[in-house]
């Protein structure tokens, strides 16, 4: 939805005289979206916000590809305890070769 259909939403919610609620439900849009909304509004913008990298929980190529080649190795364990091997055998804190051609 643009910054333009937002300001719309935004007015109708709060010019209509009886529930909000009904009305947010009439435009198909949330309480928690029209809440949210309204806070980025009184900052400035309604402008959807693009995340300027890579998210920080994700695992890298190689680590994915370590956790794949366990996971193959080792199908006796459960995912807790494959996670718990891989900490306390495999190092992701550096790339060193290991990772390299998978």
């Amino acid at each position: 939805m643009s910054a333009k259909e937002k300001t719309q939403v935004l007015e109708k919610v709060e010019a209509s005289p009886g529930s909000k609620r009904k009305v947010l439900s009439e435009l198909g849009v949330s309480k928690s979206d029209c809440y949210r909304w309204r806070a980025r509004r009184r900052q400035g913008s309604l402008e959807d916000r693009r995340h300027p990298g890579p998210s920080w929980n994700r695992l890298s190529p190689q680590e994915e590809c370590v956790v794949l080649e366990v996971a193959l190795e080792q199908t006796g364990l459960s995912s807790r305890q494959l996670a718990a091997w891989i900490t306390d055998n495999k190092s992701f804190q550096s790339q060193s070769p290991l990772y390299i051609g998978c």
